[in-house]
């Protein structure tokens, strides 16, 4: 990998409903989804092994068991953990690179 691939600026764009992750200099974000995050309706109820604390992107697909929490409304962060959290996401499963 050379040097230009090291440094290449990212942006995150916070969207209120969605939001969109890539590098600069690519056509088109490399991750888009819904700004939500969802944690378990029912603590203890379920609990299992791989339970997370907080779901990002597969929140929805869990739609039976979580709560949502939307951590930016009308352009406006009002949950900053929450912010954080799904930027941790972005950056480990997304963009894979060190925050």
């Amino acid at each position: 990998m050379d040097l230009d691939q090291l440094l290449l600026p990212l942006g995150i764009d916070n969207g209120t409903h969605m939001m969109k992750s890539g590098f600069g200099g690519d056509d088109a974000p490399r991750a888009v989804f819904h700004t939500v995050a969802g944690r378990i309706r029912h603590v203890g109820v379920m609990r299992t092994i791989n339970q997370l604390d907080t779901y990002i992107e597969e929140a929805f697909s869990k739609c039976g068991i979580l709560t949502y929490y939307y951590p930016i409304e009308n352009g406006i962060v009002t949950n900053w953990d929450d912010v954080e959290k799904i930027w941790q996401y972005i950056f480990d499963n997304e963009l894979r690179v060190a925050p």
